[in-house]
């Protein structure tokens, strides 16, 4: 049975009022950008600004390939979603200053970097999601205090509020539009408890739902949620007791869970990704490890629910798959961005089935791999560059 609480988040008032951080924005260089970048507003020099869909999908490319921000151990957990305006916002962790940061891309002046949370130890496990006015909404850990939050901006100046309190991980969000305003769905691992919960409803009251007790067992990490278009949510995670491959669907108030790979062709790992086809059908990419001993060896594997169950197939047997990060475009592509023997890596399904590409090699890169598609299928990708601790971009451009 499914256990709910009920968790306040920020009095309405500051919802409503500003609660502004203290730290200075600044961009990329370290510069200061003045006030922060609002949403919503247009933005001329973002790759998809002013771009319209030609009804046809892009079919030929190259990369273009750029810093984010490298004024300190930045990148981790990065997570990018596309604003109304086509320009790319990501979230991450500065792991040098302990803080949640926020980068929009600038119409003139590049990347505008901005703080979100600066209380601490916070941002780790940072996903991002837009509502449909394209307000950000980000999850993200409060180490010291072990709460995970959420935080929204009011304008120029950013709010955060309590979600639960324990010990979590891999956060995961959705934002789905209503008649009642935007609900915020966030998907997280208790590790306390070894479970599966789901944060969902109006973002100023929250009810949190065990989604998988586990039974015994450890469930929930490396989650990773959809929305489909009736409104059913779509959960992938894992089941670390049992190495397996897990998928949670709720209709209509009630859960449901089952397992989608057992592990029997390798290790189920870790880094689940989840999207819904035109037809509500859920797609999961994850990773088989079938090393041997202490060292891994990892495959990209992807799943998909058909009228004859999951149908599972390996994409990328070279080690690769950790950080996989998929969408799906209007045209039925399957687009997956991913940490592959050191590089970023890039696979798209397609008729023709399975085509793979290497974005960028230039040094250990890939890291937290978070893709979004623009117009055309146009995609998008935030990743972390080990070697010089900087979070980067890559964008196709048309040919």
């Amino acid at each position: 049975m499914s256990m709910k609480k009920v968790v306040g988040l920020l009095p309405l008032a500051c919802l409503l009022a500003a609660c502004p951080s203290s730290k200075t924005p600044s961009n990329g260089s370290g510069r200061d950008a003045g006030a922060p970048l609002a949403d919503g507003g247009g933005d001329a020099g973002s790759p998809d600004a002013g771009s319209s869909d030609a009804g046809s999908p892009l079919t030929s490319w190259t990369w273009n390939v750029e810093v984010v921000d490298q004024t300190d151990d930045v990148g981790e957990f990065s997570s990018l979603a596309l604003g109304p305006d086509g320009a790319p916002r990501i979230s991450f962790y500065d792991n040098t200053t302990g803080d949640l940061d926020y980068a929009i891309k600038a119409a003139a002046d590049g990347w505008s970097i901005e703080p979100v949370a600066t209380e601490g130890n916070v941002g780790q496990y940072s996903a991002l999601a837009l509502g449909a006015d394209g307000r950000p909404y980000i999850s993200y850990f409060d180490l010291p205090n072990k709460v995970l939050k959420l935080a929204t901006r009011n304008g120029s100046a950013w709010w955060s509020g309590s979600i639960d309190e324990g010990t979590f991980a891999d956060s995961a969000i959705a934002v789905e539009s209503t008649s009642s305003g935007p609900q915020v769905l966030v998907s997280y691992y208790d590790v306390d408890q070894g479970t599966l919960k789901v944060a969902s409803g109006d973002p100023t009251a929250l009810k949190i739902t065990t989604v998988d007790p586990g039974g015994g067992n450890d469930v929930g990490s490396y989650t990773a949620i959809a929305v489909g278009a009736d409104g059913s949510v779509h959960v992938s995670y894992v089941d670390s007791t049992n190495y397996a491959l897990k998928h949670a669907v709720e209709r209509g108030g009630n859960w449901t869970t089952e397992t989608v790979d057992d592990g029997n062709s390798g290790t189920v790992a870790e880094y689940t990704s989840i999207a819904l086809d035109d037809r509500g059908r859920p797609h999961i990419t994850y990773t088989h490890d079938v090393g041997t001993g202490v060292t891994p060896s990892y495959q990209l594997w992807h799943a998909v629910k058909t009228a004859n169950g999951w149908q599972k197939e390996l994409v990328d047997g070279s080690d690769g798959g950790e950080f996989s990060s998929l969408e799906i475009d209007r045209w039925g592509r399957l687009h997956v961005s991913y940490l592959g023997q050191g590089a970023l890596k890039y696979a798209m399904h397609d008729d023709a089935g399975w085509h793979l590409e290497t974005v960028d090699s230039s040094a250990t890169v890939g890291q937290y791999s978070s893709l979004a598609l623009g117009p055309r299928g146009r995609v998008h990708i935030s990743y972390r560059d080990v070697d010089h601790q900087t979070l980067k971009y890559a964008v196709q451009v048309p040919n």
